[in-house]
């Protein structure tokens, strides 16, 4: 009976093994098409332009699964390009340094993403768009469970 149960069989190993192939392919393509930023000031940039919330350099931790002293060596490099601003603010009573997208950051996130979107555009073809949509919506499901499974300790 346990022969069945092969990690290898669950959808688990087909999401982790897929995102592994995604960051490969990210990898590659930010550097084929000489782009000025990595993927994770990328991420970064991404999500500063699509959340309007005030954010500071923990939650930006927490929201991308990254630890604060990784996260700092990446704003730090986002903010010695122009690419965003840290000024100090509070968040829930606490002194902290919010993290804002410039106007230059704003450009090249835009120009990136639009870079991005042509050359992948034959993968996204690929899945309909209500297969992406489902997938999308058990994704999230998947890591609303799991984050309530665990702890992320940034």
């Amino acid at each position: 009976m346990t022969k069945e149960l092969k990690y290898t069989n669950s959808i688990f190993y087909e999401i982790i093994l897929t995102g592994k192939y995604m960051r490969k392919m990210a990898e590659q393509l930010f550097k084929k098409l000489e782009l000025v930023l990595t993927n994770e000031e990328f991420f970064v940039l991404d999500f500063l332009y699509k959340n309007e919330e005030k954010t500071c350099q923990r939650d930006l931790a927490v929201k991308m699964l990254s630890d604060r002293a990784n996260m700092g060596k990446i704003l730090n490099g986002l903010e010695k390009k122009g690419y965003v601003i840290r000024e100090l603010g509070v968040k829930q009573n606490y002194p902290v340094k919010l993290i804002y997208l410039t106007k230059l950051g704003e450009e090249i996130y835009i120009d990136t993403i639009t870079k991005l979107i042509n050359v992948g555009q034959s993968a996204i073809d690929a899945v309909s768009d209500d297969d992406t949509k489902k997938m999308i919506k058990i994704l999230q499901n998947m890591r609303k469970v799991l984050s309530e499974i665990i702890t992320i300790d940034i």
